[in-house]
């Protein structure tokens, strides 16, 4: 049986220079399956199969219809925190969010609340919503609203 995520909590919090280990040989070095500059630890494997299953998502995703007559993809893309720093990270949310009902940007840049959105995006035709927040400000705020309806 793997240790619970609040053992390692625990031990990163009361050893500062603690390193998870993989429970089975207790060698290698746990970390998240992300890239990071180059590195040739990332699996694959498990990259493919998130982007088959995202793929397959998509594909069966029911579509709707935008004003007037455009269907658009069933999504609603919530973006949060994703900042400037790496362009990269932002395409998705964008590619999907213009394909779909919303694009809601949490923490974008001063100037793009400014720039993209002047008026009330609702009104204007547009699905992109940028919210200038802390994030469980806005996370709060997102929930307040969906249960009025």
């Amino acid at each position: 049986m793997y240790p619970m995520k609040g053992f390692y909590l625990n031990k990163l919090t009361s050893e500062t220079n603690y390193v998870p280990r993989c429970p089975d040989c207790q060698q290698a070095c746990l970390r998240p399956n992300v890239m990071i500059f180059c590195d040739n630890t990332l699996v694959y494997t498990e990259l493919q199969a998130q982007k088959n299953r995202f793929q397959q998502f998509i594909h069966t995703s029911p579509k709707t219809l935008v004003a007037p007559i455009t269907p658009a993809l069933n999504l609603f893309v919530l973006e949060i925190g994703a900042g400037t720093v790496v362009p990269s990270i932002r395409c998705d949310g964008e590619e999907y969010g213009s394909r779909g009902v919303a694009l809601v940007r949490v923490n974008p840049s001063p100037k793009e609340c400014t720039t993209f959105v002047k008026c009330d995006p609702r009104e204007s035709g547009s699905n992109y919503f940028p919210l200038q927040a802390y994030s469980n400000v806005a996370l709060g705020a997102l929930l307040q609203e969906l249960n009025k309806c």
